[in-house]
């Protein structure tokens, strides 16, 4: 719901994301829309919800941006308690990790098209690469590396006996 209509706007709403991207806490940001997208509906911060999660502080975190935002807003804390920043770290990390003879060693061959992302929603890095020839190995590995289900890893290439 519209708490404030002056501070409905698209200059208020990106006022509240450069808030939520600057916290040290920020985790991740997303808008559901509550109207059906089309050209023939406006398409303005009423028609939205923003959601923005934190890893502490929700309350807090909501007063500030009802002072900076009148749209309609749901601030949460993150399950995953892994911010936005430390999600780009674990990334970046892993990127390089990946090509190591210790992911070798657990069964994980990186390859030269490797993609690696940070799932800011789920809270967590997604990485694909050549092939996973040990699934439990590899998880074993990531998990010890990382922290428990903060990568998730696929291989481009399937063997015959998975489908």
């Amino acid at each position: 719901m519209v708490t404030d209509p002056a501070l409905a706007t698209q200059d208020a709403f990106e006022a509240a994301r450069r808030y939520a991207e600057a916290q040290a806490d920020y985790a991740a940001l997303w808008i559901d829309y509550l109207v059906e997208p089309s050209e023939e509906i406006d398409l303005g911060p009423a028609t939205f919800v923003l959601n923005v999660r934190f890893t502490g502080d929700p309350a807090g975190h909501e007063a500030a941006l009802r002072e900076i935002y009148g749209g309609p807003l749901c601030v949460t804390l993150a399950a995953a308690q892994v911010t936005a920043a430390e999600l780009r770290s674990i990334q970046e990390q892993v990127h390089l990790g990946l090509n190591t003879p210790e992911a070798v060693a657990a069964g994980i061959y990186a390859g030269h098209g490797q993609t690696t992302g940070a799932d800011e929603l789920r809270g967590v890095v997604v990485a694909t690469v050549f092939v996973v020839i040990d699934d439990a190995a590899a998880r074993a590995w990531l998990d010890a590396k990382w922290g428990p289900g903060l990568v998730e890893v696929t291989g481009m290439l399937r063997r015959l006996d998975e489908g």
